[in-house]
C-alpha cells in the first residue's frame, strides 16, 4: 500500500483540501503534501493525527476500500466527543436510551413494541346489556 496515495484518496473522500486536513490535524500543510507525494513517510503519531482529522481510525486507513467507513457527520462526531466524557455506567444508560429510541422508530406506529401489539379497549363491551 502506498501511504501517500491512500491519504490523498481518503482526504478527498472526506471532502478536505490538503490545507484543511493539515489544520484539523495540527500539522503543516507541507507535511500533508510531502506524504501524499511520497517524498516522506509519516510517523505513527502524525498518521494517527491525520486519521482523527478525517474521522477515521488507523484500521480504516489500512483497510481495503470496501470496508472503510464513511467519515462521521458533524452530529455523530459531537455525540462521540460527549460520550467520551462519560463513565462506564453512564455509557450503559445512554446505550439503553438509544436502543429504546431505535426500537420505537422501528415500529410502524412509532409506539413502543408492547403498545403496538396491545388490543385497544372497546368501551361498548363493558356496557351492561339492556333488556
Amino acid at each position: 500500500m502506498q501511504i501517500g496515495s491512500r491519504l490523498r484518496q481518503l482526504r478527498l473522500k472526506a471532502g478536505l483540501s490538503g490545507n484543511a486536513l493539515a489544520q484539523r490535524a495540527g500539522v503543516g500543510q507541507s507535511t500533508v503534501s510531502e506524504i501524499e507525494s511520497g517524498r516522506t513517510t509519516p510517523s505513527f503519531h502524525v498518521l494517527r493525527k491525520l486519521c482523527r482529522a478525517m474521522d477515521i481510525t488507523l484500521g480504516d486507513f489500512f483497510a481495503p476500500d470496501r470496508t472503510a467507513r464513511e467519515p462521521l457527520s458533524a452530529e455523530l462526531r459531537r455525540l462521540l466527543e460527549m460520550a467520551r466524557r462519560l463513565d462506564e455506567k453512564e455509557l450503559d444508560t445512554v446505550m439503553l436510551l438509544v436502543g429504546a429510541m431505535v426500537k420505537q422508530k422501528e415500529t410502524p406506529s412509532g409506539l413502543p413494541a408492547a403498545a403496538e401489539n396491545a388490543v385497544p379497549y372497546d368501551e361498548r363491551e363493558e356496557e351492561p346489556h339492556k333488556k
